[in-house]
């Protein structure tokens, strides 16, 4: 029996770094697949990750029958068509959120995890932010009356979001 998980990570800015390195740190996980359009990029982490095989080609991973998971941190519109193509491949799927752009793309999403028995997980600061989440409670609850329109600023590092809308 297998004791280590296979990743792939599949978009190198700045939150796809973070969590290359911090797989490669685990001992029950091995970065198996590094993926970056830009050939530059690629070529700059691979460095710094040898055993990882890398790649511009999303097939490339997806292809590879060893792999469990794939992580997908690229720009918000490409993410559910890449998390798609992961599901369809047969590997678990951790996304950066938002998971897609309207919330039909991400109820498909959900509805093809559960149809092929994948995980699928988002993951981001937002949704677990104390603020938001109350904020999330008194909307539910119907205490702010009918809302209309809600802007956020994020106002800590780790992206600024413009890549969402």
């Amino acid at each position: 029996m297998r004791t280590r998980l296979s990743l792939g990570v599949v978009g190198l800015g700045e939150w796809g770094l973070r969590v290359a390195r911090t797989i490669a740190d685990l001992p029950r996980a091995e970065l198996a697949w590094l993926c970056d359009r830009d050939p530059n990029v690629l070529h700059r982490v691979s460095d710094r990750n040898p055993a990882a095989r890398s790649t511009v080609r999303v097939d490339d991973l997806l292809g590879d029958d060893a792999l469990d998971a794939v992580v997908v941190a690229t720009p918000s519109a490409s993410r559910p068509e890449i998390a798609g193509r992961a599901l369809e491949a047969d590997k678990h799927v951790l996304i950066r959120e938002p998971i897609a752009l309207t919330g039909a793309g991400a109820d498909d999403l959900v509805a093809q995890a559960e149809q092929r028995r994948r995980h699928l997980a988002a993951a981001g600061g937002l949704v677990q932010d104390a603020a938001v989440r109350g904020l999330g409670t008194l909307l539910e609850r119907g205490d702010l009356g009918e809302v209309y329109y809600l802007t956020v600023r994020r106002q800590q590092p780790g992206g600024d979001g413009r890549d969402v809308l």
